[in-house]
């Protein structure tokens, strides 16, 4: 009888196995457990080299309507000169009669990554033409897990690396490329919302922070206003799910 427990309990435990396979319990497992990991380490200090540029409630208040004439885009590039480098969390697909003031600015700006998406119907929204032969082009699409938090990242999509390498320098967008294994990377999430430095789009606009606030970092411009939409829940959200600008850093 021993005999045939030995035999019989590793079958029953491999066929076990086999069956919770075919469910989403494992991936389940995965992300409770790096929920967990989040929990104990705790948040982290940045470098201070990041800043973010929100549109928030206040700018939004001050310059609205949604979205912002790319004439506005172009004076705050003025206000960024010293910025290592430039990147927009914003969609930029159509033609507009303001993309030579826009392009100007950024021929003169340091240098500056603009986004690529898919719309709901699964279509590309490139830079429009007369932006994108002057940019960096990285995608910002984001990565929901199975119960819609955000833990993960595709370093590469549609050909593009995630915008936040193209901000880097070419040399760190090739470093993304050589570490591509075409599986999605797990987000080092530093803390919750508002972990690295941020500051109002109108306040930067309006000269209230010195332009040497952003000399030799990296600046990215985007949605922080819960209105826009573009807020996601985090192994890090408690009271308030995240603003979806990049960058977070990739472990």
């Amino acid at each position: 009888m021993n005999f045939f427990y030995r035999i019989l309990s590793p079958l029953f435990t491999v066929v076990f196995c086999l069956l919770l396979a075919q469910t989403q319990f494992f991936p389940w497992l995965a992300d409770v457990s790096l929920d967990i990991l989040f929990a104990v380490r705790g948040p982290k200090s940045t470098s201070q080299s990041i800043i973010i540029v929100g549109i928030d409630e206040q700018t939004l208040k001050g310059l609205g309507p949604w979205p912002f004439p790319r004439s506005v885009h172009a004076r705050l590039l003025e206000k960024l000169g010293s910025a290592r480098s430039i990147g927009f969390d914003l969609i930029f697909d159509h033609e507009d009669a303001q993309d030579t003031v826009f392009l100007e600015a950024i021929t003169s700006s340091p240098p500056v990554s603009l986004a690529v998406a898919t719309n709901y119907q699964g279509e590309l929204l490139f830079p429009s033409e007369i932006l994108s032969n002057h940019v960096r082009i990285g995608h910002i699409e984001t990565l929901l897990g199975k119960d819609g938090v955000v833990r993960r990242v595709e370093l590469e999509k549609w050909d593009r690396p995630v915008i936040s390498a193209t901000m880097l320098s070419p040399a760190g967008v090739d470093e993304v490329a050589n570490n591509m294994n075409g599986s999605p990377t797990i987000i080092n999430f530093y803390g919750p919302e508002f972990t690295f430095l941020s500051v109002s789009y109108i306040d930067v606009l309006q000269g209230k922070v010195d332009k040497d606030f952003f000399r030799d970092r990296l600046v990215m411009i985007g949605s922080q206003a819960l209105a826009l939409g573009d807020v996601h829940i985090t192994p890090f959200s408690r009271k308030h799910p995240v603003p979806g600008v990049p960058p977070r850093e990739i472990q």
